[in-house]
């Protein structure tokens, strides 16, 4: 069985459970900007039952129309039926990332991930000079582009978080200890908290002190891998080695946050090998280089 009828036949699985309610289209977020039913979970699901049909073709349209999908996964929580809107679109992207392959910012960035030194250089280089390219918004929301860059995903209206001045993981020592600590946690920044929102990495790190945990924040983590993964690019031939390959001197507790807000509910805690990180992270170790 080719690759392609491999896909349709998974596809099935989840576009027969769809009653076509329309309730994903009150929470999708991409629909209330575009107001276009392509872009609600019902038109994409009705979009891949014509591909499966042999009526429409996994042309780089669609790509682009899968693409705009923020993988939030409000719809999967609303759906009466349970339909995994989320695992059906990623495969989608895989299918038509197969078929068309990704568009060239996007190779070139992602293949940049792997390389943890340069990526780190060309975001602190960024920071620095991301005032020719970028300006600061009247409201102080964000920064806007002073010229149009549609290679990079960017128009005139977009507006995007500035990178910090300083990212988090040079303000703050690899380890830090408090005294008759619980134990010792790593935690694991991400670029999110790392390049852009430095401030609330150190207020999750005052947190965690105060609630007595000693914290190590590895110098050797990289980009969770998240932007890569959802957009199924390959890393072929990338070799790894344990998901948790950390230095041996690092405990095995993990920690990531969710940004939303800054509380020990908003903290995830791995302890020991209890429960496993998600998938982003074991990602992370796949595409990370010296």
């Amino acid at each position: 069985m080719s690759s392609q009828k491999q896909y349709k036949e998974e596809w099935k699985k989840q576009l027969v459970k769809c009653i076509r309610c329309g309730t994903c289209r009150s929470v999708c977020p991409v629909f209330k900007e575009e107001n276009n039913e392509n872009t609600t979970a019902r038109g994409k699901v009705r979009l891949l039952e014509a591909v499966s049909e042999g009526v429409v073709e996994l042309t780089p349209d669609l790509q682009e129309r899968f693409a705009k999908c923020l993988m939030c996964k409000a719809c999967v929580k609303g759906c009466p039926s349970g339909v995994r809107t989320d695992e059906l679109f990623l495969s989608a992207r895989q299918a038509t990332a197969e078929k068309n392959g990704l568009p060239f910012v996007k190779r070139v960035a992602f293949t940049g991930l792997r390389y943890r030194k340069l990526f780190d250089l060309g975001l602190r280089l960024g920071s620095v000079f991301q005032g020719l390219v970028m300006k600061r918004t009247a409201d102080g929301r964000g920064a806007i582009p002073r010229v149009l860059l549609p290679g990079a995903g960017l128009n005139l209206r977009r507006v995007i978080p500035p990178l910090a001045e300083q990212p988090l993981r040079s303000m703050l020592p690899e380890r830090l200890n408090v005294a008759q600590p619980k134990g010792t946690v790593a935690f694991f920044t991400g670029c999110m908290l790392n390049y852009i929102y430095p401030q609330a990495g150190k207020a999750i790190v005052r947190l965690l002190e105060r609630n007595g945990w000693n914290v190590v924040l590895p110098e050797a983590q990289c980009c969770c891998g998240t932007p890569a993964l959802n957009s199924l690019y390959s890393f072929d031939g990338v070799k790894t080695t344990s998901p948790l390959s950390w230095p041996t001197a690092i405990p095995p507790n993990l920690i990531w946050p969710v940004p939303s807000r800054i509380s020990l509910e908003s903290i995830t805690f791995v302890p020991n090998d209890t429960v496993r990180p998600p998938l982003c992270y074991y990602f992370a170790h796949l595409i990370c280089r010296p």
